[in-house]
């Protein structure tokens, strides 16, 4: 039936393009990461990638709502682009409550999220790509395997960055804003990996 279909590349276009936003978004995180003293910067930098990922995916729903046919079903459209567009969201959020809380040292454990939510923006990134070819791949389930265990490797980071924190026992608002913080980051690799089971469901009616 879906070679029938009217071809639509620009809806893959936006969204290899709200895709590449949370690339970006992700890089400024790891940048924060190597640079923690110039919040400001960064959360002013997040904040931009968020207002420009908006515009793509009013976009995208523009498009959908003004579109006869499309080339995925309408609902999972709207899911793939809201799972997008809460990743910019949420590490854009972590970034600018670091700011906000006025957090001035950093925890080792930030690195390793940092570096963590990079590589699994770039097996995202790559698996969003497979939508073009509408078709489930061994490539495919690859890349999901492999954002799944980005989002286990993510739930060790944290509980061990809770361990440590409670174990070390400093000032109640350090262990308030950092537990935030780190619950923050978690969520952003747990909804990676609600994208990639989103991606490959899409794929798999598509096939």
């Amino acid at each position: 039936m879906r070679f029938f279909l009217p071809k639509q590349p620009s809806f893959f276009d936006a969204f290899a393009a709200l895709s590449e936003k949370q690339i970006e978004v992700a890089f400024v995180l790891r940048e924060l990461a190597g640079d923690f003293h110039n919040v400001a910067h960064h959360a002013k930098r997040a904040k931009v990638i968020e207002h420009e990922a908006d515009d793509i995916t009013h976009t995208i729903l523009d498009q959908v709502n003004a579109t006869f046919v499309t080339p995925l079903d309408r609902e999972d459209i709207y899911l793939l682009t809201q799972k997008l567009d809460d990743i910019v969201d949420l590490i854009e959020n972590a970034i600018t409550n670091i700011r906000l809380y006025h957090i001035r040292e950093k925890r080792p454990e930030f690195d390793e999220f940092a570096a963590l939510i990079v590589r699994t923006a770039r097996e995202a990134d790559t698996l969003v790509r497979q939508l073009a070819h509408r078709a489930i791949s061994a490539e495919t389930r690859r890349l999901v395997v492999a954002v799944h265990q980005c989002e286990d490797e993510g739930d060790e980071i944290f509980q061990r960055s809770i361990e440590r924190l409670f174990r070390e026992k400093p000032d109640p608002l350090v262990i308030i804003t950092w537990k935030d913080i780190f619950a923050d980051l978690e969520e952003v690799v747990d909804t990676y990996q609600a994208l990639s089971d989103t991606v490959e469901s899409i794929l798999v009616k598509a096939s």
